[in-house]
C-alpha cells in the first residue's frame, strides 16, 4: 500500500465512501508513513459532504505542516533553520509550537531524546542497512545539543512573530520524534471544528481518535506485536485520547547478529540499548504521547514503568524484549 500511494510524488490521496458503519475515509502517503483518516458520516448526503470536505481539510493541513517541519522540503521553515548560520529565522506559529515541544521534551529527557540529532540521524540508512564512519559520527555528536536552539516571540501591533536560531550553525534539527503527536492533535481539532463527531487519525502507528463511536461504543485499538506476529499484545478501548508506540522493529537491520535501530541515543550516536521491544503510551493528547514515546523505550523497563506511574497523564503498555507484556496500572 505504502509504495502505491507513493506514486505521483507522494501526492495521491484515496478517499472511500462510507461504510456500512457510517464512515468515510481516506488515505495518503505523509510524514514517510501511510496516513489514515476516519471520520463519521452519520446520515444523509449533506452529512457525507461535511465529512469529505473535512477529510480533504485535513489532508490539506498534514500537507502543511509536512512542508513546514521536514527536513528534506526546501525552503520550510525547518530547512531554513537548519541552513541557517546563526542568525535568527522567522518560522510559522505551527513551527514555533513544534518547536517548543521538541525542546520541552529534550529537556525533560534527561539526555535520553534530543531533538537536534539530525546531523546523526541522516548518517545512517536503516532502509539500506548503512552504519555510519566512526569519525563523522563523533563529528556529528560535537553539534547536537537541545540547548543550541533558541527560540523568540516578539509582539507588534495586530500580530506576534516567532523566531528560531541555532547557537551552533552545525546543529542540524529534526522533529520527527514528536511533531506527529502535534499534528494528529490539529487533525482532530481541525475535524471537530469542521463539524464531525467522531474521528480516528492514525499516522504510521500515532493514533489519534475523538468521541467514540456513533453508537457509543469506545475505538478500539491494538498494539502491534513487535516481533511480527499478527494477534496484537494488547487492546486499548479509548473514546477520546491517543495511542503511541515507539519500538526497535520499526526501521532497523540486523548485521552480524545484531540489531540496529533507528532509536538513537544522543550520547553515542548508536542505536538505544534497552531491554524493550516496544513501548506504547496512551495519554489524553497525541502531543504528550508521542513526545515522551521515544524517551520512555530509552529508560527501558524498570524505569520506564516507574516514569509512567508518576505521570498522571500517562498509561503505558511495554514489552520486553523476551517477550513478555506489562502494563501500567491504569490500564489493568
Amino acid at each position: 500500500m505504502a509504495e502505491a500511494l507513493m506514486r505521483e510524488g507522494g501526492l495521491r490521496v484515496e478517499y472511500e465512501e462510507p461504510d456500512a458503519d457510517g464512515f468515510a475515509s481516506c488515505r495518503f502517503f505523509a510524514f514517510d508513513t501511510v496516513v489514515s483518516i476516519r471520520v463519521g458520516t452519520c446520515v444523509g448526503a449533506e452529512r457525507a459532504a461535511t465529512a469529505f470536505n473535512a477529510l480533504e481539510s485535513a489532508v490539506g493541513l498534514c500537507r502543511r505542516f509536512e512542508r513546514l517541519l521536514s527536513r528534506t522540503s526546501a525552503g520550510g521553515d525547518v530547512w531554513n533553520l537548519n541552513r541557517s548560520t546563526g542568525e535568527l529565522i522567522e518560522v510559522h506559529s505551527d513551527t514555533w509550537d513544534a518547536l517548543r515541544d521538541a525542546r520541552r521534551f529534550s529537556a525533560e529527557s534527561g539526555g535520553t531524546f534530543d531533538f537536534t540529532m539530525g546531523s546523526v540521524t541522516r548518517l545512517w540508512d536503516f532502509h539500506e542497512g548503512i552504519e555510519p564512519d566512526a569519525d563523522e559520527l563523533a563529528d556529528a555528536l560535537a553539534h547536537v545539543g537541545w540547548r543550541k536552539v533558541e527560540l523568540f516571540e516578539a509582539d507588534e501591533p495586530g500580530r506576534r512573530r516567532r523566531f528560531a536560531r541555532k547557537a551552533d550553525p552545525f546543529v542540524c534539527v529534526d522533529v520527527g520524534g514528536t511533531a506527529k503527536g502535534l499534528i494528529a492533535d490539529r487533525v482532530c481539532a481541525l475535524l471537530r471544528q469542521a463539524g464531525v463527531r467522531c474521528g480516528y487519525v492514525d499516522l504510521g502507528g500515532n493514533i489519534a481518535v475523538f468521541g467514540g463511536k456513533p453508537e457509543g461504543a469506545p475505538w478500539l485499538i491494538g498494539v502491534r506485536d513487535p516481533f511480527g506476529n499478527e494477534q496484537p499484545v494488547a487492546i486499548v478501548a479509548l473514546r477520546d485520547g491517543s495511542v503511541v508506540t515507539s519500538g526497535a522493529s520499526e526501521r532497523s537491520f540486523f548485521r552480524a547478529g545484531r540489531l540496529f535501530h533507528h532509536i538513537l541515543d544522543p550520547v553515542t550516536g548508536m542505536p538505544v540499548d534497552s531491554d524493550l521491544a516496544s513501548v506504547t503510551l496512551v495519554a489524553p493528547t497525541s502531543t504528550e504521547a508521542d513526545g515522551r514515546s521515544t524517551m520512555v523505550f530509552a529508560m527501558g523497563l524498570e524505569r520506564a514503568l516507574g516514569y509512567v506511574e508518576r505521570c498522571e497523564e500517562l498509561e503505558a503498555i511495554l514489552v520486553a524484549k523476551d517477550g513478555s507484556v506489562l502494563s501500567t496500572s491504569g490500564l489493568r
